[in-house]
């Protein structure tokens, strides 16, 4: 966000980190400094496009489309530290009725 020179990647209130293609000039710079490497020119607009986590949805109480479509559940979304005990659990019993072995 910090390297937009135009100012046109900001977090909304859901928390999303959301681009503003009215501001946005294309010029790559995010994409260039994103650690995650996930901005990304778009050649048919020319300015910036990532995944916004459907903010418009989560700020009316929904779950991201992705999420919410998922054919194998494979996807979570909710706070932090909420998924990783879902998870805890399920690899507890998952290995609670396996066999370890080394």
């Amino acid at each position: 966000m910090a390297a937009c020179p135009r100012d046109a990647i900001k977090r909304s209130a859901t928390g999303a980190v959301v681009v503003d293609p009215a501001k946005c000039i294309g010029c790559g710079t995010c994409a260039i400094v994103c650690p995650f490497g996930v901005p990304y020119v778009s050649a048919r607009t020319g300015k910036v496009v990532k995944c916004d986590l459907c903010d418009e949805r989560v700020a009316a109480g929904e779950k991201p489309i992705c999420v919410e479509t998922c054919p194998k559940g494979a996807l979570e979304f909710g706070e932090l530290e909420e998924p990783l005990a879902n998870r805890r659990q399920r690899l507890a019993r998952h290995v609670k009725g396996a066999a370890l072995v080394y």
